[in-house]
């Protein structure tokens, strides 16, 4: 039960972790990933720009990486597997969509255990990183001034997604502080918060004690630590319960975390699956994948089996890739 709600709530959490994969070129490009501290922009190419004409090809280390942590994370690899088109606009998404996994993702059903207590993840899914604003003026709030770097564009990014088991502002951040030491012991990502390597987003809901019908969630951004991700969860079940208790209604929206401020903010209201609409293919380039299922097929699994620092992975899977051989090589 959460210190800051009263007894008569419960707090719903689940987490939604991207991560940072540890590959030397970027998701659909031959860009390299040690972008930090280069000039804005300069770390670019016409594919991660987005230029018309230009094709993605398929990062092989960035596949082995994921089934790799799915293996890791005791997930079902999926037999076949593809990469969709997630359409929407923003300024630092110079596509205008994202290539991203939705209905049929790389793998399922999984679970990690936290202190104790078993944390289902529902899927991991591999995807590109967008691009990065940078806000002019004292936070995101206060500045008056947006500037695009896209030297992060075409990272490649896993995003882990758990099912709603958490229960309390510890339980979210010792979720991702398990998480962070899994992925390094295995050697898939470097998994620094502070450099943007993990990113973790909280769904937080309350719903009154013994109902099983889930309240409306919020979801929290801009969380570049576990101390930031704590007081975050902290400040915002704090603040659905005062809203519930004084009879309103909590809006399902996106806020994000101000450090300086220690409180969560609105950034916008909280769109529904019309406002990102998917094509199912993301390319003639970005062909789908099969995965060979049968007891030891892959050396891959074999490999991710044996470096695992829990149970042995459910399911074993061989990835065949086709790419170019200018880039894509890992």
């Amino acid at each position: 039960m959460s210190s800051v709600v009263g007894s008569d709530w419960e707090a719903v959490i689940g987490m939604e972790v991207h991560v940072q994969l540890a590959t030397r070129s970027k998701m659909f490009c031959g860009c390299a990933t040690d972008y930090l501290g280069k000039p804005p922009n300069s770390n670019v190419c016409p594919v991660c720009l987005g230029l018309p004409g230009t094709l993605p090809v398929i990062n092989r280390k960035a596949v082995e990486l994921l089934l790799k942590s799915a293996l890791a994370l005791n997930c079902e690899i999926q037999e076949f597997t593809k990469f969709d088109r997630k359409n929407y606009f923003y300024p630092d998404l110079p596509k205008g969509y994202q290539i991203s996994q939705y209905d049929l993702p790389m793998s399922r059903n999984g679970w990690i255990e936290v202190a104790g207590k078993r944390v289902r993840i529902t899927r991991v899914h591999l995807e590109e990183d967008t691009g990065r604003l940078v806000h002019a003026g004292d936070s995101l709030h206060s500045g008056g001034v947006s500037m695009v770097d896209l030297n992060r564009s075409g990272m490649p990014l896993m995003e882990i997604v758990t099912e709603p088991d958490l229960r309390s502002a510890a339980d979210a951040r010792d979720y991702a502080v398990e998480l962070r030491a899994l992925l390094r012991t295995i050697g898939a990502s470097e998994a620094e918060m502070e450099k943007g390597h993990l990113r973790a987003e909280a769904n937080v809901s309350l719903r009154p004690r013994g109902s099983e019908q889930l309240g409306v969630k919020t979801e929290l951004k801009n969380i570049n630590s576990f101390r930031a991700l704590f007081r975050a969860v902290e400040f915002e079940l704090k603040r659905q319960a005062e809203v519930l208790e004084s009879g309103g209604q909590v809006v399902q929206e996106t806020r994000g975390w101000s450090e300086a401020e220690q409180r969560t903010v609105t950034q916008r209201s909280k769109e529904g699956a019309e406002d990102y609409p998917l094509l199912p293919r993301a390319g003639p380039a970005a062909p789908e994948l099969r995965a060979g299922l049968h007891r030891g097929a892959s050396r891959l699994a074999a490999g991710a089996a044996g470096s695992a620092p829990r149970a042995p992975c459910r399911r074993a899977g061989t990835v065949r890739v086709r790419r170019r051989p200018d880039h894509g090589r890992g």
